[in-house]
């Protein structure tokens, strides 16, 4: 198991016990010497009411990434601009290209060829208020990671998702809320953590 030294290189976070076991799950998963505890791709949802600091977690765990110098291999994204901003990342939509149309993603698109290469180094995926996406744009997620790596048959294209929010701020939208996919793909895929 990696030991993630919060004394060394966190120490200016209070961290709860719970925000402290998903960045020892995180770290394990990250390090080259970790041991990925729950199979071989992260899937893990960090929920919590507001203001839990969820976004402070955020932080670390890019402090995480710049301590292993594997900051390129993380994409931190948010449903909304704002919620982005606030992370210093990008929304959803646009890092993944899904168009927005009546909803989401009703429209197909393909990542673009540009795009593409962007996500070649890329193994971590941090979306945050992510109970704002509603199914249709879960389903176009997968779509848009496994277009990055047709070769693996894993959920997401095999990349390390961590889905953080609350159930109960701000709903999809749309009203097809992100648990009642048609595929039942949120359901099949994530690991529970709360914070």
């Amino acid at each position: 198991m990696t030991i993630f030294n919060t004394n060394e290189s966190l120490q200016d976070y209070s961290l709860t016990e719970e925000q402290r076991q998903v960045l020892h799950i995180i770290a394990d998963y990250s390090s080259p010497t970790g041991t990925a505890r729950f199979g071989p791709q992260l899937r893990l949802i960090v929920s919590g009411r507001q203001g839990t600091r969820k976004s402070m977690l955020i932080g670390v765990i890019e402090q995480w990434f710049l301590k292993l110098n594997k900051r390129d291999e993380l994409v931190l994204t948010a449903t909304s601009r704002a919620a982005a901003a606030n992370i210093g990342g990008t929304t959803l939509h646009t890092a993944l290209d899904i168009p927005i149309v009546r909803g989401d993603g009703y429209r197909a698109q393909e990542m673009s060829q540009d795009r593409k290469p962007e996500w070649a180094s890329k193994k971590f995926l941090v979306i945050d208020e992510f109970q704002s996406m509603d199914s249709i744009a879960l389903e176009k997620l997968g779509q848009q990671l496994h277009s990055v790596r047709p070769e693996t048959t894993d959920p997401f294209g095999g990349f390390d998702i961590v889905f953080v929010g609350d159930f109960l701020q701000l709903p999809a939208v749309s009203g097809l809320y992100i648990y009642n996919s048609r595929t039942g793909l949120f359901a099949r895929v994530c690991t529970l953590a709360k914070s």
